[in-house]
């Protein structure tokens, strides 16, 4: 009975907020401008430099924000907001606005832990989880164990997506265009290369 491990967590009455869709779809984009609204928050990520990233968001936003992770601390005097790697998130804190970010990841052999504890443990009145939909119906389930209130939404893509049918030199790529790889370590390959050819603003997600 993990749910039972967070009796905080259980006397309050949550709302989780589950976003999912496929990419560039605007997921993200809804549950951070509740973030950013908040009196406190914390936003959770799967990886060091997402976390990194939110974080020079909200601050770039007049939003004192914390950074925590495995590697670093950086701690802002009066902060109300954290952004973290999932597994240093701070269960005892009591939050407005909790940001679980790629949630499918909930069903990972290795880190499905984190989700889950996060998940049932956040002392947050409102909690948006973002990423795809498979995880909706453990959610779900979850949701009906603990009492809280489950919202979902759905959303489709801003733009079609056109796939290059013939070889690419890097050096061509335009702003909007898009690269996949399927690994951590490529897309960290990845973005050392283009950091050194590119003039436009990147943007990476994993």
């Amino acid at each position: 009975m993990p749910h039972e491990w967070y009796p905080h967590a259980r006397k309050m009455k949550r709302k989780i907020i589950y976003h999912h869709g496929p990419t560039n779809a605007g997921k993200t984009f809804s549950a951070l401008e509740d973030l950013e609204k908040s009196n406190k928050g914390i936003y959770c990520a799967p990886l060091r430099l997402l976390a990194w990233e939110i974080h020079e968001r909200l601050e770039a936003k007049n939003v004192l924000c914390d950074l925590i992770t495995g590697q670093e601390k950086i701690l802002r005097e009066n902060s109300d907001h954290v952004s973290c790697t999932i597994e240093t998130s701070n269960l005892g804190d009591v939050y407005d606005v909790a940001v679980i970010d790629e949630i499918q990841m909930i069903g990972n052999e290795e880190r499905g832990a984190a989700w889950t504890n996060s998940l049932l443990g956040l002392q947050a009145s409102t909690i948006h989880l973002c990423g795809e939909g498979r995880a909706l119906s453990l959610v779900s389930k979850l949701c009906e164990t603990t009492g809280d209130y489950l919202e979902e939404r759905k959303y489709e893509r801003y733009s079609r997506v056109f796939i290059e049918d013939e070889p690419f030199k890097l050096q061509d790529l335009q702003e909007g265009d898009c690269i996949i790889t399927f690994s951590t370590r490529n897309v960290h390959k990845m973005k050392n290369v283009l950091a050194k050819i590119c003039f436009f603003s990147l943007t990476f997600k994993f």
